[in-house]
């Protein structure tokens, strides 16, 4: 018996010398002067200088502190890092690179496999704390990422290398150059190998110069071209100075297509449109829809006493034209107990133009 847990003590501590020395970053410095401090648990420079590690990764600043007791140098002033391995830069005014180690601890029956470092562990019990390289950035903080063409700024930002997910906090701003899409916020996850955006409450996208979207919770899965978020959600028009808002929304990069349930629409003439579901072509300022109803300025057709409203179950809607099948429309007030109205024309097909202020209307009938 005691030679049987003389061999799982010997076989636990070979893992972690193993993974100690498998997983650990080594930093090499690079300066015209080095303190060392504290029986040699801290290093420091205000000399300026490199500081590069065995994962390709390479840190410049005026200003470096590196205590080994707790595995996190310090790099202050003109601060920035190229990580070449995952083709990220970092730029701060101060970054702090956590450098830790992974632990695997084995107990009971193990068995370890070393076939030309391809490792297999097998045992009854194995507890696995991987930990990671952390790199935490401060103040005037820009991520460039010239393989997916982004660029992130704000005021703190912390990257884990392992996982290369940049969680990047206060007053962040997030630019996809291949799509002309800035994403602005207080919390914004980016999931670099996955190309994939994650931002928490609220948040402003903008398109180009002309479209204004806030929402809160949007996902941006890059690699599709598809922004989407579950929430209530504001779409402006800066151009034609039309607002949407929406119950949740689809936006298709590429083909600048934004889907939304339950959209209502206040034109610049102050007409408003409500559809059940409908998709706005941004490009073309075109939208389709179903289920609508559109209500008009009382002075539409010359009457400031008059409700106009026109309703619908397929729609199509521009600058120019609204076109509706199965139309019904009135001109008649609002009466209460939602009565119907002493007349109404109901159509096939109800064609709006708005230059002309005038409806033509096919296979219609007075009701």
């Amino acid at each position: 018996m005691k030679n049987n847990k003389n061999i799982i003590v010997f076989l636990t501590i070979i893992l972690l010398i193993f993974f100690k020395n498998t997983f650990a970053e080594e930093f090499y410095f690079e300066t015209p002067e080095l303190e060392v401090l504290d029986n040699g648990r801290l290093l420091k420079t205000d000399k300026g200088g490199k500081v590069t590690t065995d994962t390709k990764t390479e840190i410049t600043a005026n200003k470096f502190e590196f205590d080994k007791s707790t595995s996190i140098l310090k790099a202050t002033n003109n601060a920035k890092i190229n990580d070449n391995l995952n083709n990220i830069s970092i730029y701060a005014d101060e970054i702090k690179y956590n450098k830790l180690t992974s632990i695997i601890t084995a107990n009971t029956k193990v068995k370890v496999d070393d076939d030309t470092n391809k490792l297999n562990i097998k045992a009854d019990e194995i507890k696995y704390n991987k930990l990671t390289s952390i790199i935490t950035a401060n103040k005037n903080v820009e991520i460039i990422d010239d393989v997916n063409k982004i660029n992130i700024k704000a005021d703190e930002v912390i990257f884990d290398k392992i996982t290369s997910i940049i969680t990047a906090n206060n007053n962040v701003e997030v630019i996809d150059f291949s799509n002309k899409v800035l994403i602005k916020g207080n919390k914004i996850i980016y999931v670099k190998n996955k190309e994939e955006i994650f931002t928490k409450e609220n948040t402003q996208i903008f398109i180009g110069k002309q479209y204004h979207i806030k929402s809160d919770d949007i996902i941006f899965l890059k690699n599709e071209n598809k922004i989407f978020s579950e929430k209530f959600t504001t779409l402006k028009d800066n151009k034609n100075q039309n607002f949407y808002t929406v119950e949740k929304f689809r936006y298709f990069v590429k083909e600048k297509l934004f889907r939304g349930k339950k959209i209502k629409l206040l034109t610049k003439s102050e007409d408003e449109y409500l559809f059940d579901d409908g998709l706005i072509n941004l490009a073309t300022n075109e939208m389709e829809g179903k289920d609508l109803e559109a209500n008009f300025t009382k002075n539409k057709f010359g009457n400031n006493k008059n409700e106009p409203r026109l309703k619908g179950n397929n729609a199509f809607n521009n600058s120019k034209v609204t076109k509706i099948s199965k139309a019904v429309f009135t001109t008649c007030k609002r009466r209460d107990n939602d009565k119907c109205p002493p007349w109404v024309i109901q159509a096939k097909e109800a064609k709006h133009d708005k230059e002309k202020k005038i409806i033509f209307y096919k296979n219609a009938w007075l009701k």
